[in-house]
């Protein structure tokens, strides 16, 4: 479960998304350098394309937990462009091929974009001749599509079933399974749906008057799936007001996405204890049932015209900053790398003294 959203300020774009899973991934978040090089698979070695990044980018891996350190599945390069990959189950169909000169995987695909291209325009031309193949960590490769953004507004959904489908997302928001198609469709069940409140009805005389604010907004759904999220993650981006500031788009972001925040608990599947021993009862938040709660362990937000991100998490809900551009991605030391989750700054601000 992840619901990515874009919004738009004055002089450029953020892209902001949830990070659900129902396992704890303490992921990494680092940089990588140009020039740097690489294959197209990450779990067996000379095997796959290979390619040098022609630029830096920070990324946030699995922690070698989903992927192996340093393979990001978000990022963002030191041109404004941006990737997220979300959970696509039961759709990704990867791809078969005897010869692999050409090959990336689910897994290597957000390395490969980030280090290899500088907007959307690029990235559809660089996609055409490829074979994305999946590529199992840790067990059977996890299905994910992606959604690239870049600083101009271009926004591209992309998704292997069977060949690699690439849609043009003009709203700029991806959630889950199905395919892309589909929310887009589905989008039109809810052209009703409006911000405004509808003042009253006149039934003959009688009147009839809103109970209370938000009447335009009946029927739009308000639970936790892939389908439902899409709509109302479009309908809150669409209806926000304008952005003049890269922090009022990023402030808007993080209330948008606050209404996907998963209370720990409401989201969970039964779960053996066989299953849960084997992943560990430490990577797990359990109901007393011992049922595997989904939680929402990362709100990210990327400023792709400044080279910022923004994030808070499950464990510290204050807002960090991280400015990229000071992050050297030229020399040859080894990359910078840290836990997103550390203890950077107070989970809770004491401001008694202040009040004194």
């Amino acid at each position: 479960m992840c619901t990515n959203i874009t919004i738009k300020y004055n002089k450029g774009f953020v892209t902001a998304r949830t990070n659900e899973f129902g396992v704890l991934i303490n992921s990494n978040i680092f940089t990588m350098k140009r020039n740097t090089s690489q294959r197209g698979f990450c779990t067996e070695k000379n095997k796959g394309l290979e390619w040098e990044n022609k630029y830096g980018f920070i990324g946030i891996d699995g922690s070698n937990t989903i992927s192996p350190n340093l393979i990001a599945l978000d990022g963002m390069n030191e041109k404004g462009l941006s990737v997220q990959g979300l959970y696509f189950p039961r759709y990704a169909k990867y791809q078969n091929t005897d010869n692999y000169d050409n090959a990336i995987t689910n897994l290597t695909f957000s390395n490969y974009v980030l280090g290899c291209f500088q907007n959307v325009e690029e990235v559809k031309k660089g996609l055409e001749k490829l074979i994305i193949c999946g590529e199992g960590f840790n067990g059977q490769p996890l299905p994910f599509h992606f959604q690239v953004n870049d600083k101009y507004g271009g926004c591209i959904v992309a998704e292997i079933e069977d060949k690699i489908n690439i849609y043009d997302n003009k709203v700029g928001v991806m959630t889950n399974s199905p395919s892309f198609d589909f929310h887009e469709t589905n989008y039109q069940n809810y052209i009703n749906l409006s911000p405004y409140n509808i003042d009253k009805i006149d039934f003959n005389g009688g009147v009839l008057y809103q109970t209370g604010q938000g009447s335009g907004q009946l029927g739009l759904p308000g639970d936790m799936t892939p389908t439902s999220r899409f709509i109302r993650a479009s309908f809150n981006q669409l209806c926000a007001i304008k952005c003049n500031t890269n922090e009022d788009a990023v402030d808007m972001a993080f209330r948008i996405l606050n209404s996907f925040d998963i209370v720990p608990g409401t989201c969970r599947h039964k779960a053996s204890i066989e299953e849960v021993n084997s992943i560990g009862k430490n990577n797990l938040i359990l109901a007393d049932d011992g049922s595997i709660c989904e939680m929402t362990q990362l709100f990210l937000a990327k400023d792709l015209n400044n080279f910022t991100i923004y994030y808070k998490d499950y464990y510290n809900m204050n807002v960090k900053k991280i400015d990229c551009s000071k992050f050297d991605f030229e020399s040859d030391i080894n990359p910078i790398k840290g836990k997103i989750y550390d203890d950077y700054c107070d989970k809770y601000i004491n401001i008694t003294n202040k009040l004194i």
